[in-house]
């Protein structure tokens, strides 16, 4: 219910969309990505077992966006999850609920994007890096190959490690 998909998008075979999920025009799901699934809110309540929170939000995606086989883009809870213009991801990455990726980012293999993260616009994330939930990245940050980024990262910064720090380059990727 509640889904649009613009002209010119391609889903390949075995993708699943979820309900209140809006993907813009020449975009390409790849095989088996999952688009609009729950995501993975709990509340506790007391000694009783976690509580699901309702995802409720969906998912905004934007014209020439690509995601990449097998990865997913998880519901919103109340607003919606969104990618922007020209985003493109790779193979098994995974976008949780509330987040928000800037136009013309790229996510490499394997990244792992938490809760209601914020990517800024041009931002590149190397293969298997990880953004914890609530962290915010300025526009044209550059994100090592298996980095872990636990605060924030300022624009046009590089940063790598474990857990993830800059690198003194804040000459954007796509210019170097």
């Amino acid at each position: 219910p509640d889904v649009s998909i613009g002209p010119g998008t391609r889903v390949m075979r075995g993708a699943s969309i979820g309900p209140r999920s809006r993907i813009g025009r020449d975009c390409v799901i790849g095989e088996g990505a999952v688009i609009g699934s729950p995501g993975f809110g709990f509340a506790f309540d007391g000694d009783r077992p976690p509580v699901r929170i309702p995802q409720l939000g969906g998912v905004s995606i934007g014209d020439r966006a690509e995601i990449g086989a097998l990865s997913c883009v998880d519901s919103g809870t109340i607003d919606a999850t969104i990618l922007e213009e020209d985003v493109k991801t790779n193979s098994h990455v995974h976008i949780a609920h509330n987040c928000r990726i800037g136009r013309g980012s790229i996510l490499g293999a394997a990244v792992s994007v938490s809760g209601s993260t914020v990517i800024g616009e041009r931002c590149w994330l190397g293969p298997g890096a990880v953004v914890r939930n609530k962290v915010v990245l300025g526009p044209g940050v550059t994100v090592g190959m298996g980095a872990v980024v636990v605060k924030d990262v300022d624009a046009f910064q590089t940063v790598v490690g474990l857990p993830a720090k800059p690198t003194g380059n804040e000459v954007p990727w796509y210019l170097s």
